[in-house]
Parts: C-alpha cells; structure tokens; sequence
C-alpha cells in the first residue's frame, strides 16, 4: 500500500463514519468554523442539520464493517 493511500484511508478512518459514509462529529468540529467564517465572509447563507439516532452505536457497533 503506497503512503498516500496509506494517509487516505487514515483520513477517512478519522472524519467518516463507515456504516452510513457520512462525516462524523470529529470532522464536524475541525471543519465547521472554517465553513463559517468562509460564509461570513461571502456574505452567504450557511445551514447546519443534525441528527441524532438513539442507541446509534449499538447499531454501528453490530452492522458496521
């Protein structure tokens, strides 16, 4: 495996969910100011929807690969 793949698949690991291939609360946290201040600065519009699933990873921890 080359490093650069090697890095990648690091990454996805570390800000993707694997079950449900959506970006996780971690990504969320280092990311989102960032999207802010861009939209700030732009003058746009900027949403954000969150949803939380009961017993989620219990369902992760039985389903997910």
């Amino acid at each position: 495996m080359s490093t650069k793949l090697s890095k990648e698949k690091l990454q996805a690991l570390a800000y993707i969910d694997e079950l449900t291939r959506l970006n996780n609360l971690r990504y969320m946290r280092e990311y989102l100011p960032q999207y802010l201040d861009t939209a700030k600065e732009e003058k746009q519009s900027a949403a954000l929807f969150v949803c939380d699933l009961d017993d989620f990873k219990l369902i992760n921890d039985n389903h997910g690969p």
